[in-house]
């Protein structure tokens, strides 16, 4: 493929709102349109495939898999922590791979490809989209001296995606491999359920398990082996553990020890939703109240009367916020959960500052002046 079809500009979108280090931006390739169509091509040529390629387990970009299954599943594990008894404790280990789309090796991608025996055209024109790139960073509104990169797929590019979850797939065949030796044992929520041994969406990866030696000794082994094919790195800072309730302080240190992680109660977030051992209930919900708040904040600048466009609006915004989050969630919870009722609903009514319009003195000019327009020719 030409070079110059491939041209590519990467934009850095911050991750946080003041961001002080490159780590904190996120890259955003910006691809040719006559390549974008190319690519597109393979694409849905391709996806139709991917349900037969790609294990159960990796829950993007494959028609009829949802986010939110992973999410029940994780909810559930994590309330069988609470009441686990025994001698043998569990685990979960979240892991944060570093850039994992810029650091994909590009000969692991071609072996991958090999494997799941695509024909030798197709790894060709795959590899032809991924390795004949130029790229030029946008930096202050200039475009910087273009380069062109030995390593990695674009975030942007629509084959990007299909190419990484199939070089996921490695890894987990890597754990089906220890799983079927019995080497790693997964959790079981109760006697007769299936061992559940790892969760994943695109880069998002959970993995669980006993707190033998065993087990511990065959998850550190699959990450080393994983990370040193396909040159990805974990980021053990981000990354963390969680052990359940009937864990020993003995079994806790060794596994800190060998994943060179700190335990924690809380996950943070999965996949947009809160995971924790905590029981508070309206906790579960903070996130939901954070987001309206936040949406609310921006309607500052809108012009939006009192009467019927506050009223859809709201009903817009409070109607779908908690539907996003409602089939992760227990139904007590949502049942119970009147306080975080409340405070949305008295987040309807903190809506003045939002409404209407701000003089040049600071001083909250009424909607209905806005609105007439006798008054200061509006």
């Amino acid at each position: 493929m030409p070079t110059s079809v491939n041209d590519t500009f990467i934009f850095l979108i911050p991750k946080t709102k003041s961001p002080e280090t490159i780590t904190q931006y996120r890259s955003i390739s910006l691809c040719n349109t006559i390549y974008k169509i190319i690519s597109k091509i393979l694409v849905r040529r391709l996806r139709p495939h991917l349900s037969d390629l790609i294990s159960s387990f990796q829950s993007s970009f494959i028609p009829g898999r949802r986010a939110s299954d992973n999410v029940i599943i994780l909810r559930e594990v994590i309330h069988s922590f609470r009441k686990r008894k025994g001698r043998m404790g569990n685990f979960i280990v979240k892991l944060d791979l570093e850039k994992a789309f810029d650091r994909l090796e590009w000969c692991f991608i071609c072996k991958v490809l090999t494997h799941f025996k695509f024909p030798k055209v197709w790894i060709e024109w795959l590899m032809a989209c991924v390795s004949s790139t130029s790229t030029s960073i946008l930096f202050n509104g200039s475009c910087l001296e273009s380069f062109i990169p030995s390593r990695g797929i674009r975030q942007g590019d629509p084959i990007s995606p299909c190419i990484f979850i199939l070089c996921m797939d490695y890894l987990l065949h890597l754990i089906e491999d220890k799983v079927d030796l019995q080497a790693w044992r997964g959790i079981r929520r109760t006697c007769q359920s299936f061992p559940i041994t790892h969760l994943l969406f695109v880069d998002d990866i959970l993995l669980m398990g006993t707190t033998s030696t065993t087990s511990i000794s065959s998850v550190k082994f699959v990450l080393d082996a994983f990370c040193e094919e396909s040159g990805m790195r974990i980021n053990l800072n981000k990354s963390k553990l969680l052990f359940s309730k009937n864990t020993s302080p003995a079994q806790r240190l060794q596994a800190c020890s060998v994943f060179s992680i700190q335990e924690t109660t809380d996950l943070g977030k999965y996949l947009g939703f809160p995971i924790s051992l905590s029981l508070h209930k309206e906790k579960d919900f903070t996130f939901v109240l954070e987001k309206v708040r936040a949406k609310l904040t921006g309607w500052k600048s809108n012009l939006l009367s009192m009467g019927l466009h506050r009223q859809s609006s709201l009903e817009s915004l409070f109607f779908s916020s908690p539907l996003g989050s409602s089939p992760t969630m227990r139904t007590q919870n949502l049942i119970s959960s009147g306080h975080a009722c409340a405070s949305l609903h008295n987040a309807s009514w903190e809506c003045p500052p939002s409404w209407g319009h701000t003089t040049d003195a600071g001083e909250k000019e009424s909607p209905l002046t806005v609105y007439d327009p006798k008054v200061k020719g509006r």
